[in-house]
């Protein structure tokens, strides 16, 4: 059975191992502390999105509630514009399994943070992303801007292209939602939601 429901700490292994696999793959970086991408406390305090194959964890996304731009800087290790309104949604530790990428996984995963921050009052969704990542134009279309921090101090990668911010505006949450359901309808009925509804507040 396949489906996207939020992970919970029985499920740590197999997100540790989704996480480290899929990022010694990436071409962008280099994966330098391997330990930082296990379940921790952050995964414990936060939500952890996740796509099923039967019983195995295909793709994978952290969505932190951030309160303001101290917290932000601390998740993200870089500097955050002055401009971001929080409270704040910072998505990271994203990872999908090679043999499912191009199906929309990313985005089916998006779009239910996107849907619980509209309902929530989040301000801003934030996401570290590479520069020529390939997701980049189909973010710009869900509304996305992107900046270059002016300082990134990020540990546990070696980064080979330039790190980016992406930024949604929650002006821009309910066109991005529709666009992803329309855009990957064919996911979200393949991939549908299983379990209770998550909730940043």
């Amino acid at each position: 059975m396949k489906v996207i429901r939020r992970a919970t700490p029985a499920d740590q292994s197999a997100i540790s191992m989704l996480r480290i696999d899929e990022f010694k793959r990436a071409n962008e970086f280099l994966l330098v502390k391997p330990e930082s991408l296990l379940w921790n406390k952050c995964d414990d305090d936060n939500v952890v999105l996740t796509a099923w194959d039967g019983p195995d964890a295909v793709s994978t996304m952290r969505a932190v509630f951030i309160r303001n731009s101290t917290q932000a800087t601390q998740c993200l290790q870089c500097t955050v514009p002055a401009h971001v309104a929080y409270p704040a949604v910072v998505l990271n530790s994203g990872a999908t399994r090679l043999e499912y990428r191009g199906k929309g996984l990313n985005s089916a995963l998006r779009y239910y943070v996107i849907e619980a921050a509209q309902q929530d009052k989040i301000k801003t969704i934030i996401g570290p992303i590479y520069k020529g990542a390939p997701r980049t134009n189909f973010m710009q279309k869900l509304g996305y801007t992107f900046i270059t921090p002016t300082k990134s101090w990020q540990d546990k990668l070696n980064p080979k292209k330039v790190r980016l911010l992406a930024l949604l505006n929650e002006t821009q949450f309910n066109q991005a939602a529709k666009a992803i359901k329309t855009s990957r309808a064919d996911v979200l009925r393949e991939f549908p939601w299983a379990g209770d509804s998550i909730s940043f507040s």
